[in-house]
C-alpha cells in the first residue's frame, strides 16, 4: 500500500496518496487518548479499545453512505467495508467496550485506511474538475464512462437546481441545452460503442432543436436518468 502522510507532523509525505480527512482526524484523536504503537512501516497508530473501534467504524460507515459518494463506482469498496464491519463485530464478541481491540494494526493500516483512501480518491478526482466558461473541464484522465458520468452529475448537482425523477427516484441537476450538449460530448468520447454514442448525440440534438444554449434542456430528467445512462450501458451498475 502507498505510504500515507502521518497524522503526526514529523512524517508528512509530499507524494502521499490522498486520505479522507475524517480518518486523519480520528487517528489524531485516538493517538491523543490511547497508547501509541508503531506499525511495520514506521507509522504511529493508536491502541484503541473495542468501544473506540465500534465508534470509529460507525463514523466511517456514515461517511461511506454520504450522498456525495452515490454513483461513484464504489461497489467493490462497499463490499469490502461490509466484510470489515462483520470482522469487527466478530472480534468484539464477548469483549467489553473497555477491552483493547484484538487487531488494531489491521484495523488502522489495512481496513480503515483502504476505505479512507478510496473515498478520498473520489473527492480528489472530482475536485480536479475545473469550471471553464461555466462548464466542467476535465484535468485528469478517465478510463470508465460510468465514473465520468457520476462525477459530471455530482459537479452539476453542486451548482444547479436539483430535482428527483419520479420514475427512477434518481436526483438530477436542472441543466441547460449547452450544458447537456457538453456532457454528451464528454461521454460520447468515452463510449465504446459508436452506435450508442451517435444515438445519444442524435437524441440530445432532437430534444434541443430550436432552443437557445442558455435555455433549460427540455427533458433534463430523461437525459440524466435514462438517455445518458443507457448510452454508457451501465443501468444496473451506475448506482453504486
Amino acid at each position: 500500500m502507498t505510504s500515507l502522510a502521518s497524522a503526526l507532523p514529523i512524517s508528512a509525505t509530499s507524494n502521499a496518496a490522498p486520505v479522507l480527512p475524517l480518518w486523519t482526524s480520528l487517528r489524531t484523536l485516538y493517538l491523543a487518548r490511547r497508547p501509541m504503537l508503531i506499525g511495520p512501516d514506521g507509522e504511529a497508530y493508536p491502541e484503541t479499545t473495542v468501544g473506540d473501534v465500534r465508534s470509529i467504524v460507525a463514523r466511517l460507515s456514515a461517511a461511506l453512505e454520504h450522498p456525495r459518494f452515490d454513483h461513484a463506482q464504489l461497489a467493490d469498496v462497499r463490499r469490502a467495508w461490509r466484510a470489515v464491519v462483520a470482522r469487527v463485530h466478530q472480534a468484539s464478541r464477548g469483549r467489553g467496550w473497555y477491552h483493547v481491540f484484538p487487531d488494531n494494526l489491521a484495523l488502522w493500516w489495512r481496513d480503515t485506511r483502504r476505505l479512507a483512501e478510496a473515498l478520498a480518491a473520489v473527492d480528489h478526482r472530482r475536485g480536479a474538475i475545473r469550471a471553464v466558461d461555466g462548464l466542467p473541464s476535465l484535468t485528469v484522465a478517465y478510463a470508465d464512462a460510468r465514473v465520468l458520468w457520476g462525477d459530471l452529475r455530482h459537479w452539476f448537482l453542486l451548482r444547479r437546481a436539483v430535482r428527483r425523477d419520479p420514475a427512477s427516484l434518481l436526483t438530477y441537476p436542472v441543466t441547460t441545452v449547452a450544458e447537456v450538449a457538453h456532457v454528451t460530448s464528454l461521454l460520447a468520447g468515452m463510449i465504446g460503442d459508436p452506435a450508442r454514442a451517435d444515438a445519444l448525440r442524435a437524441r440530445v440534438a432532437e430534444v434541443a432543436r430550436g432552443r437557445a444554449d442558455d435555455e433549460t434542456y427540455p427533458d433534463t430528467a430523461a437525459f440524466w436518468c435514462a438517455d445518458s445512462r443507457r448510452a454508457i450501458d451501465a443501468l444496473p451498475e451506475v448506482a453504486s
